[in-house]
């Protein structure tokens, strides 16, 4: 009998105890105190992974499916950063003014999710063609799965397997808004390219990613030519401008925004038309600044 009264106090203690952990826990979280606890534990738990985030402000409540975010930060990879500090060191590679969410607690067990908010603005994103890769591949190559990768032999490739059976969730977002987002490609020259503002209401989750990509689609055609055919276009124009070293800056600004501006609009040409007229204008802008690099050779 004594044995079983020693045994019950102790449960009985462990279960208070538990008891009193996850009353602290959820008077913790309903608190607010998930936001700053991801806001400082996220970042340095992201460098031992070779990812270097920063986070200004957080705010989590799981009670009321609400998430904010704002000042996120990712930085370049730091191959790119040490080795041109001035361009990479002082833009991130993304950066996000404001990021929200505001799910509807009480549809996670219903057949359709609702989320009754979701909103970004701010967003900035850089993707730059430099020191024979990318940022965004180096930031993967520094990562420690990026580097495992490039030792294990590919595997044979496996038929995909179909979805289990059954009707997926469905998802709805009661209202969307993205503005002020833009992403810049970067070949010894930064053309930016704005991406669209966008506001939805009460539209399903397939309806939304169509409209999603038809807005970045101007991001991805960009990033496309100036990864193929237009980049070919600079390379000679920035190897002479790395020659000539601070004498470029007797050329002017104004050419090689001329040429930034002629790439922006090959990448938002909706015609062949468009495009044809596009490519025209930014070859006769490179011609000129072939010229001016040919007379600048001549007087060094």
């Amino acid at each position: 009998m004594k044995l079983l009264k020693g045994l019950w106090k102790f449960v009985r203690a462990v279960v208070l105890t538990v008891l009193i952990l996850l009353a602290v826990l959820l008077i913790f979280a309903a608190a607010g105190g998930l936001g700053p606890l991801v806001k400082h534990v996220a970042p340095p738990v992201a460098k031992m992974f070779g990812v270097p985030l920063s986070i200004e402000k957080c705010v989590i409540l799981p009670f009321g499916g609400y998430v904010r975010l704002e000042g996120v930060k990712v930085e370049n990879p730091t191959t790119f950063v040490n080795a041109k500090p001035d361009v990479y060191g002082k833009t991130p590679l993304v950066s996000i003014g404001m990021v929200e969410a505001d799910v509807g607690v009480r549809t996670l067990f219903s057949k359709e999710l609702v989320i009754d908010s979701l909103q970004l603005t701010g967003l900035r994103a850089l993707y730059a063609y430099d020191l024979e890769t990318t940022n965004v591949d180096a930031l993967i190559a520094q990562l420690p799965q990026g580097k495992a990768e490039t030792t294990v032999e590919p595997e044979t490739e496996l038929p995909a397997e179909e979805p289990p059976a059954g009707e997926a969730k469905q998802i709805r977002l009661a209202y969307v808004h993205f503005e002020d987002n833009s992403v810049s490609i970067r070949k010894f020259v930064t053309v930016p390219v704005p991406v669209p503002p966008l506001t939805l209401r009460d539209i399903d989750n397939h309806t939304f990613m169509e409209r999603l990509m038809a807005i970045i689609a101007p991001v991805q055609k960009s990033i496309e030519t100036l990864g193929s055919g237009a980049s070919g276009l600079l390379d000679g124009v920035g190897s002479g401008l790395g020659a000539l070293g601070e004498g470029a800056a007797s050329l002017g600004s104004n050419a090689m925004d001329s040429v930034s501006s002629g790439l922006s609009a090959l990448t938002s040409a909706e015609t062949p038309e468009e495009s044809k007229q596009a490519i025209e204008e930014t070859k006769q802008e490179l011609k000129s600044l072939g010229q001016g690099l040919k007379d600048a050779f001549k007087k060094r």
